[in-house]
């Protein structure tokens, strides 16, 4: 676990590496349990809280989709006590909602374009083969 949380907190420059580190940790936590992962559990927390307290993470950052997937893993890991640890997670939870709600709302858009180009080139293609009849 130290060569983990060591990743995590030195790997700044590479964020997939952090992000799979992230995910490794969650996974031996699930695995071995919330007694003997509750020290940890604290040092990755804590780290997560220091992550989200600092600058605002790039949009195509992999860092976000693997803290929801181990603030999961780490909830059902601690159970209650993950209670404390919810004003962490919670905010990139949310702020990846809406960012996904955001994304069907513009492929809905893109799809309505999409049907009134072909609308527009249906009534084009009429208007030619009309004029040449």
């Amino acid at each position: 676990m130290p060569l983990l949380l060591g990743i995590l907190v030195n790997a700044t420059d590479k964020r997939l590496l952090r992000g799979k580190a992230l995910e490794c940790v969650s996974l031996v936590g699930m695995a071995v349990g919330r007694d003997r992962f509750r020290a940890d559990a604290a040092s990755v927390l804590a780290w997560l809280q220091s992550l989200s307290n600092g600058p605002a993470m790039d949009a195509d950052d992999p860092t976000l989709g693997y803290m929801l997937q181990a603030g999961a893993r780490l909830c059902k890991c601690l159970g209650q006590e993950f209670v404390p640890y919810l004003p962490v997670v919670m905010p990139p939870l949310l702020k990846s909602a809406a960012m996904e709600a955001d994304i069907k709302r513009l492929l809905w858009w893109m799809n309505q374009m999409e049907l009134l180009l072909l609308l527009l080139l249906l009534i084009m293609t009429l208007v030619v083969v009309s004029l040449q009849l």
